[in-house]
């Protein structure tokens, strides 16, 4: 079972958050301990048992348990609001057809799809968490739920929708997904659930490395005939000042050195911003360089450009054409892309492309939500999706 919704969230009238439910959470069982244990006992009974089952009688579970009828009832009203037994007047105590199903959240940061100048690689994404989520709902007894959260303001914590606090409480909750959302995630970590996350705060992670592309696309650009390379990214708001890690650059060089090519370090650039609240799109941010540096006569220009964002790509493209400059002839280019997107459309033959596959990116943290719902850990908190060259 699939289902969509969107979640806006505004702080000023929000719903309890991660770190309040983890108090509620926390608070709640502190002094309940052994019921909790008797539930737990009772619910590892039904889940042997199986769907539908019968199970034996309030009478027979005291003895069985060695407990009271009073505890026996909590641990069943707990049991029957989590969908894990259901009870019939005068017949008995089922085990519900829904014991074995699980259910997931995919978190999603609303503004990667709302926002304009945003990459359609996000918009991708989300479809293809639906896709693999039907695929599974074939094969994986379990309930998908959708959520775009936007995020008003920024805040430590990450408030709830209504449906979201009743799985906390009713503990029907086995799994969640967090794509780019930036939130103190400790307090659900705390309450127990598995968390795996793309682009956003968490441990278990699924993240694609920068080293990756320049790995792939140096050795295409030397081979392509490239004597003199530009490595290009742009900057981002909530980015450093320094948008390259030293690890990166120095991986570049020694890429070129091997290959018999030129990096200077005027030609290892970032769009740089005077104020960056008002810092220009991606798109926005390659034209802009790719006019001053093949527009600006005193510039030192290179023959190769290194770009490591699809969107600083397409408005770089839109400079070369206004100033008469076509990539693969007079300029070699060698991207980052992913598959899919139409972004790049009709330059795909004049361009070398390292292309991610947003699909593989969703099975790989479906994989590891996999390990971590089943109870067990991954072999490593890092998850690395990698690209593939793709020369037309």
């Amino acid at each position: 079972m699939i289902r969509l919704s969107y979640t806006k969230v505004v702080y000023d009238n929000c719903e309890p958050s991660f770190k309040q439910m983890n108090q509620k959470v926390r608070t709640r069982f502190l002094p309940s301990s052994g019921r909790r244990a008797i539930s737990e006992k009772l619910k590892e009974m039904a889940v042997r048992s199986g769907p539908n089952a019968k199970l034996p009688t309030r009478r027979e579970l005291c003895v069985t348990l060695g407990t009271s009828s009073r505890t026996i009832d909590d641990a069943l009203n707990d049991l029957e609001a989590r969908n894990v037994i259901y009870r019939r007047q005068g017949s008995g105590i089922y085990v519900s057809p829904r014991v074995h199903r699980k259910t997931i959240r995919i978190l999603m940061d609303a503004t990667l799809v709302e926002s304009d100048c945003i990459s359609p690689f996000w918009s991708l994404l989300w479809g293809l968490f639906g896709k693999v989520a039907k695929e599974r709902a074939e094969t994986h007894d379990e309930e998908v739920l959708f959520n775009l959260v936007n995020l008003t303001r920024y805040r430590d914590d990450l408030p709830l929708a209504e449906d979201f606090v009743h799985q906390i409480e009713t503990g029907q909750l086995h799994g969640v997904v967090n794509i780019g959302l930036n939130f103190n995630t400790e307090s659900m970590i705390n309450m127990g659930f598995p968390l795996v996350v793309f682009a956003g705060d968490g441990h278990w992670h699924v993240t694609m490395l920068m080293s990756d592309l320049i790995e792939l696309l140096v050795p295409a650009l030397a081979a392509s005939g490239a004597t003199r390379i530009a490595l290009w990214r742009p900057a981002h708001r909530a980015g450093h000042e320094l948008m390259y890690d030293v690890a990166e650059v120095d991986l570049a060089k020694s890429l070129c050195q091997k290959y018999g090519i030129e990096l200077l370090d005027e030609l290892i650039q970032d769009f740089r911003h005077s104020d960056r609240s008002k810092l220009p799109g991606a798109q926005d941010q390659g034209y802009d360089l790719c006019m001053r540096t093949f527009g600006d006569p005193n510039s030192v220009k290179p023959d190769a450009i290194l770009c490591c964002d699809d969107m600083m790509t397409d408005g770089a493209l839109s400079a070369m054409h206004r100033l008469g400059l076509f990539p693969g002839r007079d300029i070699i280019v060698g991207t980052h892309t992913n598959r899919g997107s139409s972004l790049l459309h009709g330059y795909e033959r004049d361009l070398i492309l390292a292309e991610y596959d947003p699909i593989e990116i969703v099975r790989a943290i479906f994989a590891k939500l996999d390990i971590l719902m089943s109870g067990e850990l991954p072999d490593a908190p890092l998850t690395f999706v990698q690209p593939h060259l793709r020369m037309s």
